[in-house]
């Protein structure tokens, strides 16, 4: 979909079309969660946005997934331990590894590091 719009082959208004159809059809048939819903939507427009939509867009989806997970009552199960200290998701260590090997990679420059990543 958002390949399709960068290339021109669907209108901007068709494309904004789809988003908010894809939004609802994860809110409303599915019956997910706001952040759930959202997440396709705010990935396409993250991948094919101009700049400015793209921080717009990652700042107002972080918002909407702290918002709501504040106001998500905290489960506790019976062997759970009450300590603060809780096992961080898989996906999230690969992308905060993939971010932090980008950031690297561009710190240091591309030309000193092409042989090591090639």
């Amino acid at each position: 979909m958002g390949y399709a719009a960068v290339r021109g082959y669907i209108s901007e208004l068709f494309f904004w079309f789809l988003l908010l159809g894809l939004f609802g059809f994860a809110r409303f048939i599915k019956k997910k969660d706001y952040v759930s819903s959202a997440l396709p939507a705010a990935a396409a427009l993250a991948a094919v946005g101009e700049p400015w939509v793209r921080l717009v867009v990652m700042v107002s989806y972080a918002a909407l997934a702290v918002l709501q997970h504040s106001k998500m009552p905290l489960n506790k199960s019976e062997g759970e331990t009450t300590g603060a200290v809780r096992k961080v998701p898989f996906p999230l260590i690969c992308a905060a590894l993939a971010i932090g090997v980008r950031v690297a990679a561009k710190w240091a420059g591309y030309r000193h590091l092409t042989w090591m990543i090639v």
